[in-house]
């Protein structure tokens, strides 16, 4: 069974440093938030605390270039299909018990392994021209949020048929009741991986915490900036999350590099 986590496993397997901006692969014998975080390795092996994960990925995040990278891939046309695909996707899987919407929009049929098939459509519809990674981030994070749809389980993900599917989906409803925060968790963690040195178990499940965190924190700003008017009738929608990444850069660049307190 997988735990569903984004990025589980910490390997950094899209490769680090791929920002330009050098990584920070000698972080683990600094002081400070860095050298807090890898200490626990050192130590007795548990966690990172919150505050220590949280601070090495805004530290991370913080380096020349690397906010204006991860900013740029948010929203990248590959991302941003894929992001708002969901939304569709979402009211077909938790509003409806019958494939056949599903089969007829995507062209997937009910049978076993319906859900890894129908990410692999989703994807491939999105994931076409652009940058290496920009393909890779946006596959990445369907993967990510369909996984979690069903709990983590590798079996229903790879070999269930549509009831088991509607069955987990339906004990998970969080997970498409809040899919903005799930889907930019995924993007943030999986980036923040690729800037990091490889990581434990522990380690990365603390990196994957603090992305949800980070993720729910830009959200929450994004509703209360951008979301409504002034005079607070509500002018954009959760489907407009990263159309407004795209179009308020330094926005997100900031709130991706802000102190947080945990």
């Amino acid at each position: 069974m997988g735990t569903g986590s984004f990025g589980g496993g910490g390997s950094g397997a899209l490769g680090r440093a791929g920002s330009g901006a050098g990584g920070v692969a000698g972080f683990a014998g600094r002081q400070g938030s860095a050298g807090n975080f890898f200490d626990a390795r050192k130590a007795d092996g548990r966690a990172p605390t919150p505050s220590d994960s949280s601070a090495l990925l805004r530290e991370t995040f913080a380096q020349r270039n690397v906010a204006r990278f991860v900013q740029q891939v948010v929203s990248s046309d590959q991302v941003r299909g894929c992001y708002e695909e969901f939304f569709n996707l979402a009211v077909l899987l938790t509003q409806q018990h019958d494939w056949t919407a599903l089969q007829h929009k995507y062209g997937v049929t009910a049978d076993s392994g319906c859900l890894a098939n129908l990410a692999e459509v989703i994807a491939s519809a999105h994931v076409v021209g652009g940058r290496e990674i920009h393909r890779e981030i946006a596959r990445s994070a369907v993967l990510d949020v369909l996984l979690a749809a069903v709990g983590g389980d590798d079996d229903v993900f790879l070999e269930g048929n549509a009831t088991a599917v509607f069955d987990s989906v339906s004990k998970h409803r969080h997970v498409f009741e809040s899919v903005s925060s799930h889907f930019l968790a995924s993007v943030i963690n999986r980036l923040a991986l690729r800037e990091l040195p490889a990581l434990n178990t522990l380690e990365a499940e603390a990196i994957r915490l603090s992305s949800v965190q980070r993720a729910d924190r830009i959200i929450d700003s994004f509703e209360r900036t951008w979301q409504y008017a002034p005079s607070g009738e509500k002018q954009l929608s959760h489907k407009q999350l990263l159309q407004t990444i795209c179009q308020q850069g330094e926005w997100f660049e900031n709130k991706l590099r802000e102190k947080t307190k945990t």
